[in-house]
């Protein structure tokens, strides 16, 4: 579990260990990365975190259409591809 020390620290809860920072950009070049509720706030961020590091993005999104191009547009702005799948028109069978 991390948690925050008394100095603010990241710590792993042992005494007297910390978490040294990242000092190294991480690469996703090649990977593919799938993401549900892409359409979203989150889901976005998310997706352009990746695709700004290389990720191929997929995302399935419900009803927004509108939050569907603003991650295909954010995506590609960050140098990747986006593929998406509305959930809606492949609805789970049930039974």
């Amino acid at each position: 579990m991390t948690r925050r020390g008394r100095l603010g620290e990241l710590t792993d809860g042992r005494p007297g260990s910390t978490i040294p920072p990242m000092t190294h950009e991480l690469d996703f070049t090649g990977k593919r990365l799938l993401i549900t509720g892409g359409s979203g706030d989150i889901g976005r961020a998310i997706a352009t975190a990746f695709a700004a590091r290389g990720a191929r993005i997929a995302f399935t999104y419900f009803s927004s259409h509108e939050g569907m191009q603003a991650t295909v547009d954010a995506v590609e702005a960050a140098g990747s591809d986006a593929r998406r799948r509305n959930r809606q028109n492949n609805p789970t069978k049930s039974g």
